[in-house]
């Protein structure tokens, strides 16, 4: 699985500045930011990945020129995922308090690879079988976080997280009807299918604490 460095669009072109303000991103690195803020800050975003993965292999004419690329790997996925962040602040006589929730995907475990293994002495329309490979699902992470700002420039924060998520995982070599003539007659047979499902929970603990220097 890949790991979610932003949450937000304004987070990935700022390059992740958003962890010194109250925002998704500052819930697992710096939530001691929510205490910061005057106004309710709710946001829901939209994170689609697209995923090309391509592959092929050299074809030389009879004088060994190169005529260009066979390609037998084309695969182009989207993945999406939805995280979602809410804080409002408090003030408490001379204590401000930022209390916020948020739903973020931590961990993305989404992959497709789709192949079509050919006769390499007749590719077209010789195809043999197919290798399939697939993982999906996400860690997902349902946490609380808590922002105090004690003094002029000192802040604490805490975040208590709630990991949950399921990875699955599916292999698969599956025989045409023309390779199970062709290998099968021969004594070779790839099929094969291996599947594997993990449930996986967890509890998620951040600590900070920082000093806000008020530029004058």
């Amino acid at each position: 699985g890949s790991f979610n460095w932003a949450f937000t669009g304004r987070e990935i072109g700022i390059s992740g500045a958003p962890i010194f303000e109250s925002s998704a991103q500052a819930v697992l690195k710096n939530p001691g930011t929510i205490a910061l803020t005057d106004s309710w800050i709710f946001s829901v975003n939209g994170d689609v990945v697209r995923f090309s993965e391509d592959k092929s292999f050299p074809a030389y004419s009879f004088f060994d020129n190169l005529v260009g690329y066979q390609t037998y790997v084309s695969n182009v996925k989207f993945f999406g995922k939805y995280p979602i962040f809410i804080s409002k602040r408090f003030q408490m006589k001379k204590l401000k308090l930022g209390v916020g929730l948020s739903y973020l995907p931590v961990i993305d475990y989404n992959y497709k690879y789709y192949e079509e293994i050919r006769d390499k002495e007749n590719p077209e329309p010789n195809k043999l079988a197919t290798n399939q490979y697939q993982t999906k699902n996400l860690l997902n992470s349902y946490n609380l976080s808590i922002g105090v700002n004690v003094a002029e420039n000192l802040l604490f924060g805490y975040t208590i997280g709630i990991l949950s998520g399921i990875y699955d995982c599916i292999r698969t070599v599956d025989l045409t009807s023309y390779g199970e003539g062709s290998l099968t007659a021969i004594g070779h047979n790839p099929t094969a299918k291996d599947s594997q499902s993990l449930k996986i929970t967890g509890l998620m603990n951040v600590f900070n604490l920082g000093l806000n220097f008020k530029r004058c």
